[in-house]
C-alpha cells in the first residue's frame, strides 16, 4: 500500500489511478442493502482487513492532497459504501464493520468546494 501512496506523491502522476485502485479495494465483496443502506458484504476477515487498509490509505491521501485528487476519483470516494463481514454461524459485531462515512463526506465536501 505504501508503494501506491508513494506513486501518488511522485510528481502528481497517477493520482486518479491510485485513488481508484484504493477505492476498488473498498468495493470488495458483494453489494447488499440493509436498513436503507448500501453495503458491501465480505466473507473473510482478510477481505475486511484489505478494505480497512485501503480506507486508511485513502484517508491519509485525502488529508494531505485532496485538492490534487481528480474529480472522477473524488466521485468514486464519495460513493464508497460501508463494508461488513458476514461469516456463517456468527452474528457480526462492530469490529466486523468498516464505516466509510468520513471518506464519503470528505469526497462530497471537496466536490462541493469545487462547485460540482
Amino acid at each position: 500500500m505504501s508503494v501506491l501512496l508513494a506513486a501518488a506523491a511522485v510528481g502528481g502522476q497517477g493520482d486518479q489511478m491510485v485513488v481508484q485502485a484504493l477505492a476498488a479495494r473498498l468495493g470488495a465483496g458483494r453489494p447488499a442493502r440493509h436498513g436503507g443502506m448500501d453495503l458491501r458484504v465480505v466473507a473473510t476477515r482478510e477481505e475486511l482487513d484489505a478494505a480497512r487498509q485501503a480506507s486508511d490509505a485513502l484517508d491519509a491521501l485525502l488529508r494531505h492532497a485532496i485538492a490534487k485528487v481528480p474529480v472522477d476519483a473524488l466521485r468514486t470516494v464519495a460513493a464508497a459504501t460501508d463494508v461488513i463481514l458476514l461469516e456463517a454461524g456468527r452474528v457480526p459485531d462492530q469490529s466486523d464493520r468498516l464505516d466509510t462515512g468520513e471518506l464519503r463526506q470528505a469526497g462530497a465536501d471537496e466536490l462541493r468546494r469545487r462547485g460540482l
